[in-house]
This record gives C-alpha cells, structure tokens and sequence, in this order.
C-alpha cells in the first residue's frame, strides 16, 4: 500500500467497521430468550438480565468473575459464557423481585 492508496484503504475500512458494528448491534439480545449461543449484552442489558446495577457488572468484569469481548471502546458479553462461568453466583443475581 503505498500514501496514495491510503485514503481508500481508510474508506473501505470505516465501512467494514459500520458492518461489524451493525451485525454486532442487530444480533438477539432477548434476555428470556431459549438459546444461549450467540446471544449477547451490553453492560446494560446484562445489569437487567442479573438484576443488579451496571456498577456490579463493571466490578464483575474488572475482577476478572466474567468474561467480556472489547471492539475499541465497545465491550459486550455472551450469554453462554455469563451462565457458563463459575466465578459467579448467579442465583445471588436472579432472584425474582417479590412485590410487597
């Protein structure tokens, strides 16, 4: 690659990236769904499915007791791996909320 290709290169690698990050934001992020796979959340999205705050997410991943995947600033987590890991107690997490 030389200078002159250089503008080109960084084109086509701004559309592969607005392509990884629409297929990373468009996969099934159901909570409640039945498959586990490639089911994914985000900080959010995983403080809901446990029942606690982002800040224990943030704690969770910064202690090492779950495992993440980062794309530049952006981090997500599988929900496989989440159920999969014995770090956590995630029936400390999932309790029902009762309603008094």
């Amino acid at each position: 690659m030389t200078f002159d290709e250089l503008p080109q290169e960084v084109s086509e690698l701004k559309k592969m990236m607005s392509q990884v990050l629409t297929l990373l934001g468009s996969e099934n992020k159901n909570p409640n769904s039945d498959t586990e796979g490639d089911v994914t959340f985000n900080v959010v999205e995983l403080s809901e499915y446990m029942r606690c705050t982002p800040q224990t997410v943030y704690r969770l991943k910064r202690e090492g007791k779950i495992k993440f995947h980062r794309f530049g600033k952006l981090i997500w987590f599988v929900k496989s791996e989440i159920l999969s890991s014995s770090l956590i107690d995630l029936s400390k997490f999932r309790k029902s909320k009762s309603t008094t």
